[in-house]
């Protein structure tokens, strides 16, 4: 059967300069198709006989066999070039021939008809397109010379678009890194540069960014959470068939915070291979740039106070284990640790939307709140701090007081002290005040620290105004509020609830709702079915169906506990503070 080839005058032709793809697009490696339009090889009249469906596969290089057992000459992915000279002109050789040139991966077989073969026998044709090889007969004798330098310079160039380009993507995601671009940005220009959506999400399927190119926002994100959750990868970089979407995890190559996600919209195999690479490139690229953006803001700090912040630093590493150095050093400072009182805290500073001064810049307000906590500190006799920003308009401090004070009444004048001093800066309307559980040794300083961090984070949204806030005066579901966007709590939701929540999607039901009514109601059926408005026989079928799916006892202490728990922290991440009770629609 003979295919209709693209006109070499035809503007999306490969040779083409004026082809408005060329120059913008990572082109790969020459198909087989783009081969036979050379004009090196239509002067032969080629005539594809076989196997037109693969003529998109890539040819790494052009080979001219005219040996017998040509494959013990072949590598794979090479096309094969003959003019027939060693082939046998008994057709039965031609099936062994057809199935040696597959077996080594050639990508397809060109064979020069007149001189020495009239035609490709009806055996070679039927193994050729069973085993789908593109079998190409050339009508008149061609420069096989002529061929394999056009082939091999067509490669070598594509070879040289192909590292400008992967250049080009390297040095755009370099400078966005550079120029302090946000999520937001980089994700917006992966968006641009390949004309498609694009998402990042987390780890609990929540959006963080996206670019919706000229689809409808609502149309793109709407039930985003279960699409997600249906498209499940292994690798790094994988591309998932039935949904079309490339995907691409961003983090550390262990421990991914998120996926970023390419909706081109169509099926790679229908599309140009090389597309498909240029997405591939630029996704990697991304999230490369979105990994180290996260870790620059995560790690952001101030020039002023070194010594203090080094030193902190070390307190708070986890690894700490010989504190000799550094309590020498923070007594060089004028701070003792030793036989003393130490208490974590975390200072929020708010800003004013509308200054009584005109706003400094970030660093100078920084400089500002450090003084203002120094003089805070200068009003409480017999106390010391180190004092740290870790980020813009927050502080984390280290308050050492002596043994025998009581600490309630030394965060009591404390808390009143720093909001003194800071209501006296222009720009400032207040503050949130952390502190954490009092210890007398060093290493407990950085769980300290940290309750003082979850303490003032989780009072921003309450309604309720305290001096200082005590991580214990949350109960679990502010902790796992405060929580919602650690990746290990959402790992944990995943382990404990995932697969419920896909059974759900695929079924239509509501199982989850059943699980959440059922644990609140303290595993008692009586209760969970009246409320559900299920007969019991009903309500214990359900039951038994999360089971099956969960494979575990829900009604174990520690299964229904760890479920109940990783239910309030969905609810977080999903920004919900309660669930209503009732009937699902479909359960």
């Amino acid at each position: 059967m003979a295919v209709q080839l693209r006109s070499l005058d035809a503007p999306d032709s490969p040779n083409n300069p004026n082809s408005p793809t060329g120059a913008t697009e990572l082109r790969g490696l020459p198909s087989v198709l783009d081969v036979l339009e050379l004009p090196s090889v239509r002067r032969g009249l080629p005539d594809i006989v076989a196997g037109a469906q693969s003529l998109t596969a890539q040819v790494h290089w052009i080979h001219v066999c005219e040996q017998p057992d040509m494959e013990n000459f072949l590598n794979g992915g090479e096309l094969v070039l003959t003019g027939g000279t060693g082939l046998e002109p008994a057709p039965e050789a031609w099936v062994p021939l057809i199935d040696a040139v597959c077996d080594s991966g050639s990508v397809g077989f060109i064979i020069e008809l007149g001189r020495y073969h009239e035609s490709v026998p009806d055996a070679g044709l039927a193994r050729a397109r069973e085993r789908e090889l593109p079998l190409i007969t050339l009508q008149r004798a061609i420069r096989f010379v002529d061929v394999t330098h056009s082939v091999h310079k067509l490669i070598r160039d594509r070879h040289a678009e192909e590292l400008r380009q992967r250049i080009a993507v390297h040095e755009t995601f370099t400078q966005l890194t550079v120029s302090g671009a946000d999520a937001e940005a980089i994700v917006q220009q992966v968006g641009k540069m390949l004309e498609c959506p694009v998402v990042l999400e987390n780890l609990a399927h929540q959006v963080l960014a996206c670019h919706n190119h000229d689809r409808p926002i609502l149309d793109l994100l709407d039930g985003w959470e279960q699409r997600s959750r249906d498209v499940q990868t292994e690798p790094r970089t994988a591309y998932d068939p039935s949904e079309h979407w490339l995907l691409t995890k961003v983090g550390a190559h262990d421990e991914p915070w998120g996926r970023l996600i390419i909706l081109p919209g169509t099926d790679p195999p229908d599309r140009a291979a090389s597309d498909h690479a240029l997405a591939r490139t630029i996704a990697e690229r991304a999230a490369d740039a979105l990994a180290l953006r996260r870790l620059i803001e995560r790690d952001r700090e101030t020039l002023e106070h070194q010594s203090q912040r080094t030193l902190l630093n070390a307190i708070l590493d986890p690894g700490l284990t010989d504190t000799d150095e550094l309590t020498a050093k923070a007594r060089a400072l004028g701070v003792e640790l030793i036989g003393r009182q130490l208490i974590g805290g975390c200072v929020r500073i708010r800003t004013d939307s509308q200054p009584r001064a005109t706003p400094q810049p970030a660093e100078a307000r920084q400089r500002e709140y450090i003084a203002a906590i120094e003089r805070a500190t200068a009003a409480c006799p017999r106390v010391g701090t180190l004092i740290a920003s870790s980020e813009p308009d927050r502080l984390l401090l280290v308050a050492s007081l002596p043994a025998e004070q009581p600490d309630t009444e030394f965060l009591d004048s404390f808390a009143s002290e720093i909001h003194r001093q800071l209501g006296e800066l222009p720009w400032s309307c207040g503050a949130i005040v952390g502190f954490g559980t009092t210890t007398r040794v060093l290493p407990d300083v950085a769980r300290s620290c940290a309750e003082a961090k979850h303490a003032a984070t989780a009072a921003d949204g309450w309604d309720r105004r305290q001096p200082y806030y005590r991580l214990a005066d949350f109960g679990v579901h502010g902790l796992l509020h405060l929580l919602r966007d650690d990746t290990r709590v959402q790992a944990f939701v995943e382990h404990e609830l995932g697969e419920l929540l896909n059974y759900d999607q695929r079924n239509g039901t509501d199982l989850v709702t059943v699980l959440r009514v059922y644990l609140a109601n303290g595993l008692n059926k009586s209760t969970t079915a009246k409320e559900l408005f299920l007969s019991r026989p009903s309500l214990y079928d359900r039951l038994s169906r999360i089971e099956q799916v969960l494979r575990m006892d829900v009604t174990a202490s520690d299964a229904a506990l760890s479920l109940h728990v990783a239910l309030r922290a969905l609810d977080c991440m999903r920004g919900e503070t309660s669930r209503p009770r009732g009937a699902a629609d479909t359960v």
